[in-house]
């Protein structure tokens, strides 16, 4: 299953830099930490994986760096919508953000 779920995130990672930069991607990737405590912490929950104990320090600055990119992420898709004047640029650099 691990190496199933490791190609299929190389796969969309490869796909969304069709439609998004790679400073984006780049953004958008640095979150991975808080998704993988995040999941450790559900499976620790169901008796899948072990409770790992969690500093809050740890855990609000990866809030704040989220919460950064995702600002930077929105204005990054706003200017590119206010600058062109399709609307297609701004769906396509959506549709990479989802696939990302």
């Amino acid at each position: 299953i691990f190496g199933c779920v490791f190609a299929l995130n190389i796969a969309l990672n490869n796909f969304s830099l069709g439609y998004i930069s790679i400073a984006v991607n780049l953004i958008i990737r640095s979150c991975l930490p808080l998704s993988t405590f995040l999941s450790q912490q559900g499976l620790a929950i169901f008796g899948l994986y072990p409770f790992k104990p969690c500093r809050w320090k740890e855990i609000t600055l990866m809030v704040i760096g989220c919460l950064c990119a995702g600002a930077f992420t929105m204005a990054r898709i706003m200017g590119s919508a206010a600058s062109k004047s399709s609307d297609s640029d701004a769906g396509s650099m959506i549709m990479g953000v989802m696939m990302c």
